[in-house]
């Protein structure tokens, strides 16, 4: 019997997984926080800007399937690395643009913010993958969470920096200094994520820890022939896209999605607009939203964690913290009905605070997907999901520019967050593994305990 004591190695592969996906949203976060002196510097106007911001989020919807397919080929690890590598290179590049003028501002931005969509594509999917590469089912829904509570750390550390460095120092700096911040990063996460099985600093123990409580440490080590994979891929997609709990849970994944467009394109112009705050205030009451959001995926994760060790259950883990969650995110629908601004903040924090526990959706993917397409479905998920980064802000704008007001837009996203609990609640059950190939090894699903 092997007594040696276990090792908690994956404890630093999930900082470092966190670090880099604050990272990663701080990048996306940049070029909207500096917009207003971008635009000033290349007399461009709002219009030429809203092309410039679409590219990204085209490109990126585009390419969720074939970065998920990346991952799938090469691992996490290689992918991340290369994309941050890629990333830094593109935003050193962004810094010189602003010496150009003209159509050629406009053209380069354009196809520089594209590259920037291409590159950042395999980002969440392959965090989620490390993440259920490493972790035993009763530890990855904190895990998962922390992850996914990264873009509400992003908004809060990086936003007020870029802000004030924009406004002491020439916000084209900004461009060298994530870059030189994403050279780091990328070989920090290279040095850190190999292989649970290939990392030097981990013991039988901890393998055999993550394997028997549900984790896939040998995911990335295991090679078959490409032409029986490729058979049982799209035998698994098949299954994957045609499951009802999927279906549910796209459904979910994109009303959280329209929920995070509000808070990050147009909760700002709400609180300047509607509420008559300055830009100066206004950047000092978003970062408490978003503060609440980040505090909100921890606690989701932390009581999924628990429910999961008390129950054994996925089903009653994972979805006690959405339902939570969505209740909360309902509350901005009554900032209709407050006048006073600390009220309208305290109810978006609350609302924030639930639309974090929604990052339990990620880990609810990596929990029913097939084993053998973690990340294809991940870019087939994101994809789904990503089309509320289009469809939201063009409908509250409409809203807004008709109506005068932002009354039934916040009416519009509210009803999101029902609608979300709606499909958990009723099409998303039990939550368990699709499996296709009764040769495979099964997962802990719903109905299976964990082993201790």
């Amino acid at each position: 019997m092997n007594n040696e004591k276990r090792t908690n190695v994956r404890f630093y592969v999930i900082l470092m997984v966190l670090i880099t996906g604050i990272i990663l949203f701080a990048d996306r976060n940049l070029l909207p926080t500096i917009a207003k002196p971008l635009m000033h510097a290349l007399d461009i106007s709002p219009a030429t800007l809203g092309w410039i911001f679409s590219c990204f989020s085209i490109v990126y919807v585009a390419c969720q399937i074939p970065g998920g397919w990346l991952l799938d080929r090469f691992g996490s690890r290689k992918i991340v690395t290369l994309s941050f590598v890629g990333m830094a290179i593109v935003n050193i590049l962004q810094g010189f643009v602003t010496f150009y003028s003209g159509v050629w501002v406009l053209i380069s931005f354009c196809i520089l913010r594209g590259v920037i969509g291409f590159l950042e594509t395999p980002g969440v999917p392959a965090f989620i993958r490390v993440i259920t590469t490493w972790c035993p089912l009763k530890e990855k829904g904190l895990a998962g969470s922390l992850a996914g509570a990264a873009q509400y750390m992003a908004v809060f550390v990086f936003v007020p920096f870029f802000a004030w460095f924009a406004s002491a120092y020439n916000f084209q700096k900004l461009f060298f200094v994530i870059g030189i911040l994403e050279l780091l990063i990328a070989w920090l996460f290279y040095k850190s994520t190999p292989a649970p099985a290939h990392h030097p600093k981990v013991n039988q123990a901890e393998l055999d820890y993550i394997r028997e409580g549900g984790g896939l440490p040998d995911m990335d080590i295991k090679k078959k022939e490409k032409k029986a994979q490729k058979v049982v891929e799209w035998t698994d997609i098949k299954a994957f896209i045609t499951n009802r709990q999927t279906i549910g849970i796209f459904i979910s994944q994109y009303c959280f999605n329209c929920l995070a467009l509000f808070f990050l394109s147009w909760f700002p112009m709400y609180l300047m607009t509607e509420r008559g705050i300055d830009i100066k205030a206004t950047g000092i009451l978003v970062a408490i939203p978003a503060f609440g959001a980040f505090v909100g995926g921890l606690s989701s994760g932390a009581l999924s964690d628990f429910l999961m060790r008390k129950t054994s259950s996925l089903t009653i883990s994972r979805k006690t913290p959405i339902y939570i969650g969505m209740l909360c995110s309902f509350s901005m629908f009554f900032c209709n009905y407050v006048d006073s601004i600390y009220l309208v903040v305290a109810l978006m924090t609350l609302a924030y605070f639930g639309k974090g526990c929604s990052t339990l959706g990620w880990v609810i993917l990596t929990d029913v997907a097939p084993k053998k397409i973690i990340s294809t479905a991940g870019g087939i998920f994101n994809a789904f999901s990503n089309i509320s980064t289009i469809v939201t802000p063009i409908v509250i704008g409409y809203i807004v520019n008709y109506t005068g007001s932002f009354t039934w837009a916040l009416i519009f996203v509210s009803a999101h967050a029902l609608l979300a609990l709606l499909s958990y609640l009723v099409i998303v059950w039990p939550i368990k593994r699709i499996e296709v190939d009764p040769n495979e090894e099964i997962s802990v699903s719903a109905s299976e305990p964990v082993k201790e």
